[in-house]
């Protein structure tokens, strides 16, 4: 029996992804960045494994659209035409990953009808695939895991984004002085720790 059209999606996200680690780890921390347009760095890194997963996701699915930070084509908003989408961020952390610092992430997410069902994002600092969707759970690497259910107090790790806007500095305040601050440069990786128990929160 073939795997049904969602599993067979997931199963693809997962081996493209992974497929990507070694050109990750090949050419960490000797990558150039370049800005763009909007201020952010790109490194050719980026670009490739855009390029990649891209190529592989639409020769499996070629009826899916495909949607990458590193490849857009236009700044305007595209709007959903088939029932499954593909979003990908091919380094989340540029900045620390053209540094040598190792807290970076390749996020790849699924949409069904414009609503997220599925992601898969490899963490390049413990060499480990984090996945899970609505229904199915949250794996870290093979195992099943679950965010912290205890409520905040002053031991709570809270992921927290930098730069922030100033105008929220009385918040951010607030934040340094209760609880435990971990800035790692990569917000998917704060979401992906808190959403299998390694942070107990996350504010960006």
């Amino acid at each position: 029996m073939p795997l049904p059209e969602i599993d067979q999606r997931i199963a693809a996200a997962k081996e493209a992804v992974l497929a990507e680690a070694p050109l990750l780890h090949a050419e960490f921390g000797q990558a150039k960045p370049i800005l763009k347009h909007d201020g952010t760095k790109v490194t050719p890194v980026d670009i490739a494994i855009s390029e990649h997963i891209q190529g592989a996701i639409t020769r499996a699915f070629p009826q899916d659209q495909f949607f990458s930070e590193e490849l857009a084509p236009t700044d305007a908003p595209v709007p959903l035409s088939a029932p499954y989408a593909w979003v990908l961020d091919p380094i989340d952390g540029t900045n620390n990953y053209a540094n040598g610092i190792i807290y970076c992430a390749i996020s790849l997410g699924l949409l069904r009808d414009g609503v997220p069902v599925y992601g898969v994002i490899y963490d390049m600092a413990r060499r480990r695939l984090i996945h899970g969707g609505p229904g199915r759970g949250v794996w870290d690497g093979d195992r099943p895991a679950r965010a912290r259910s205890q409520g905040p107090d002053s031991h709570s790790l809270i992921g927290f984004h930098s730069p922030v806007d100033k105008a929220y500095a009385a918040e951010g305040k607030q934040l340094i002085e209760h609880f435990k601050i971990r800035g790692l440069g990569s917000s998917t990786l704060h979401l992906a720790y808190a959403a299998i128990g390694l942070l107990d929160g996350v504010v960006d």
